[in-house]
């Protein structure tokens, strides 16, 4: 497992040159925007998947992940949310997003199941 956080100084694209069977991690996807630019974010989802190259994203803010991102999640795993913008973002993909304001402290669901 790799991780990556955009606070860090290391460059991103650091990550992409590193083994195949690997899970990469980055931390607050919604800050990392300005990189998704000069990285083709879209062309690494789409192509590295060919070299067993996994990831993991999280972010306080699902309104502000971007599109392609969610299009290719197998999974959205959600704990509370209370934020009215983020649940009607999630509801394009479930119904179940409805109850996110309701979920217990560290209760979570995939909406995507």
């Amino acid at each position: 497992i790799y991780y990556w956080s955009p606070f860090l100084d290391d460059h991103p694209t650091k990550i992409f040159r590193i083994a195949t069977n690997t899970v990469i991690g980055i931390s607050e996807i919604h800050i990392f925007l300005e990189l998704y630019k000069k990285i083709n974010l879209p062309y690494i989802l789409t192509g590295y998947r060919h070299f067993n190259i996994d990831f993991v994203f999280d972010s306080q803010r699902p309104f502000l992940v971007p599109r392609i991102i969610t299009a290719l999640s197998s999974s959205i795993i959600c704990f509370q949310i209370t934020e009215r913008r983020d649940i009607e973002y999630l509801s394009f993909y479930s119904e179940s997003a409805s109850i996110l304001p309701r979920l217990e402290k560290f209760k979570f669901i995939d909406i995507l199941k």
